[in-house]
């Protein structure tokens, strides 16, 4: 079921040079776009603008900013370590017709770019829905997009999107009991 779903998405690229930019868009540039807009949404607020900008205001700042950065890290390091344990070959390893649209290396399984963005999605989630929605709706097609271009299997994106999920949780938990309020 795996390689079938990966077949079904990957073989949507090839066919355009529009739609294959799109993708690599998504995949890559796209991601890193996402944890900035996060990053600052943890950081500022507009009521920020009226502040008068204080030792005490940065250090809210740098305090408000530290569960996400945390969140990230840890998503980061226990996805690397989970890829060293089961050493998953990449689908353009496994299956020689498979052409990645973008250049990898490394074991695939969890993505890590999954991970990360599921990490900070979840993460603004539990802090705002609305907006939470949106970021998890971005996570959703990069990790689509990590299929489409050949880089991952689908259970790759799940076991990433998972690994995300648990951590934002688990930190977001942490926090809260350390600093009776949430991230």
């Amino acid at each position: 079921m795996n390689n079938s779903i990966f077949f079904s998405l990957y073989n949507l690229a090839h066919h355009s040079v529009v739609f294959d930019k799109i993708a690599v868009f998504i995949t890559d540039p796209f991601i890193y776009i996402m944890l900035v807009v996060i990053s600052i949404y943890f950081i500022f607020d507009v009521k920020d603008l009226n502040r008068k900008f204080n030792f005490s205001f940065i250090l809210e700042k740098v305090k408000s900013f530290v569960p996400l950065f945390i969140t990230g890290l840890f998503a980061w390091i226990v996805g690397d370590l989970i890829k060293i344990l089961f050493k998953v070959n990449r689908p353009f390893v496994v299956f020689s017709q498979v052409e990645a649209l973008v250049s990898e290396s490394g074991f695939s399984f969890p993505s890590l770019h999954a991970t990360l963005i599921a990490a900070f999605a979840f993460a603004v989630y539990f802090k705002n829905k609305k907006f939470g929605y949106i970021c998890l709706f971005a996570a959703f097609l990069i990790g689509i997009s990590r299929v489409v271009v050949g880089v991952h299997f689908p259970v790759d994106v799940l076991g990433g999107f998972t690994l995300g999920f648990a951590v934002a949780f688990i930190v977001k938990t942490l926090a809260r009991k350390l600093n009776n309020s949430s991230i």
